[in-house]
C-alpha cells in the first residue's frame, strides 16, 4: 500500500466520506496521506524560514540570519508568520478529521496513531 496516493485515488476515497461507515483502511487513507504531507511540508517551510528571520526586536534572530541579507530576513519573516498560520489551519482540520471520523464514521483513530496498531488487534 502506498503512503501518497493520486489524484484519482484521492477524489474517489473522498466521495465515500458521506457514508456513515468505518473505512478500516491500513495504514493512512489518501486523504489522510495527503494531510501528513501538507503538514510535513509546511512545517519544513516553517523551520527553514525560521532559521533566516532577523526581527525588528532582535530577540528571535534565526542562527542563520546572519549569512542572508536583510531582505531575504524580512522576506523570511513575512512567510514564517504566514506559514505559522497555515500550520495552525492544517492542525485544526487534523483534529476536526479526528473528530469526523470518530462521531460520523465510528472509527478510532488516536488508538492506532498511539500504538501502531488498528483497535482490536
Amino acid at each position: 500500500m502506498n503512503f501518497i496516493r493520486g489524484p484519482g485515488a484521492i477524489l474517489a476515497y473522498a466521495r465515500t466520506l458521506s457514508r456513515r461507515e468505518a473505512s478500516h483502511t491500513r495504514g493512512h487513507n489518501p486523504l489522510g496521506g495527503l494531510s501528513v504531507v501538507a503538514l510535513l511540508a509546511v512545517l519544513a517551510a516553517q523551520v527553514a524560514t525560521g532559521l533566516i528571520i532577523d526581527p525588528d526586536d532582535y530577540i528571535n534572530v534565526g542562527p542563520l540570519a546572519e549569512y542572508v541579507g536583510s531582505d531575504w530576513n524580512r522576506w523570511a519573516l513575512r512567510w514564517h508568520h504566514r506559514l505559522g498560520l497555515v500550520l495552525a489551519i492544517l492542525v485544526g482540520l487534523h483534529i476536526a478529521a479526528i473528530l469526523f471520523y470518530r462521531f460520523w464514521k465510528r472509527e478510532d483513530l488516536v488508538t492506532p496513531m498511539i500504538t501502531g496498531r488498528p483497535r482490536g488487534k
